[in-house]
């Protein structure tokens, strides 16, 4: 007799627990996007760097995993590889980037989906620019002012005595140690 009951009541857990009651909540929301690096329009990024792209939870590649876009402002596209690691996409290029260059990077919907199988719902497009070559001379011009910056700076255009001191002045403030060394009359 105890046994009967005990398999009686064994029946009724089992069966209580596929009620709906007890059903676990069937997971429909996509993965999304949360954070990425570099972050959308930064600059002076690393050649060399990975990029990473943050989901809302742990991932899997997604039909789409091999779509993804890094394209330069000038139209090259850059091969990668990729790796997925909880809720992390590390994307790493396979060529070193260019110096001074404008990259846009793409991640497709359907790149990654969820354990529950729902896919990144929408394309997600960030840019970023690379790092100047160190040993490139920047030659910025302002306002028919040229700047040469490196270890000398020549500076074209009329300046009146004062303005001179206050241009040496206001270079002392940015950090930079500068003296006239040579007037030259521009004809």
């Amino acid at each position: 007799m105890k046994k009967i009951i005990s398999v009686i009541f064994i029946m009724a857990m089992l069966i209580g627990m596929t009620s709906p009651v007890f059903a676990a909540a069937k997971d429909t929301k996509a993965p999304t996007i949360t954070k990425t690096s570099p972050v959308d329009k930064a600059t002076d990024i690393m050649l060399e760097s990975e990029i990473v792209v943050r989901f809302s939870e742990n991932i899997k590649k997604g039909k789409a995993i091999d779509s993804i876009s890094i394209k330069s402002v000038l139209g090259k596209t850059i091969a990668y590889t990729y790796e997925i690691n909880n809720n992390l996409l590390v994307i790493t290029p396979k060529s070193k980037l260019a110096y001074s260059t404008d990259y846009t990077i793409i991640i497709p919907a359907g790149v990654v989906k969820d354990s529950a199988g729902n896919n990144l719902k929408k394309d997600y497009t960030f840019n970023f620019i690379t790092e100047e070559d160190p040993k490139a001379k920047s030659n910025l011009t302002t306002e028919g002012i040229t700047y040469h910056i490196g270890l000398e700076a020549t500076f074209q255009g009329e300046f009146t005595p004062i303005m001179q001191s206050y241009l040496v002045e206001y270079l002392k403030m940015l950090g930079i140690e500068a003296k006239i060394t040579e007037l030259t009359k521009v004809k």
